[in-house]
C-alpha cells in the first residue's frame, strides 16, 4: 500500500517505480489471484480504484498518470474462470 509522500530531491518517476517494485515484492499485485472468495477479489479492487480514482484527483507535477480504475466485473469474471 503506497502512503508514504515523495521526499523531496528525488524524482518522481525514481519514486514511483520504487512503490511499484516494493509492491510487487509484497505481492500486492497478486491479492486478486489469492483471493478466497468473491467477495475478497471485490474488496481488494474496491480499495485500487478508491486509490487510483485519489490519484486522478489529485494535481501532480510530472507526466500523467495514465491510470484507470478496474473493471470490477470483468476481474470477477476472470477470477471465476480461473478456479
Amino acid at each position: 500500500m503506497v502512503t508514504e509522500r515523495k521526499p523531496a530531491g528525488v524524482g518522481l518517476e525514481t519514486w514511483i517505480e520504487r512503490q511499484i517494485r516494493e509492491a510487487q515484492e509484497r505481492g500486492e499485485f497478486e491479492a486478486c489471484g489469492r483471493a478466497s472468495s468473491e467477495a475478497e477479489v471485490r474488496r481488494i479492487l474496491g480499495e485500487v480504484n478508491a486509490r487510483i480514482e485519489d490519484a486522478i484527483r489529485r494535481p501532480m507535477s510530472g507526466p500523467p498518470l495514465n491510470l484507470m480504475p478496474f473493471d470490477v466485473e470483468h476481474v470477477v469474471a476472470v477470477w471465476r474462470a480461473s478456479r
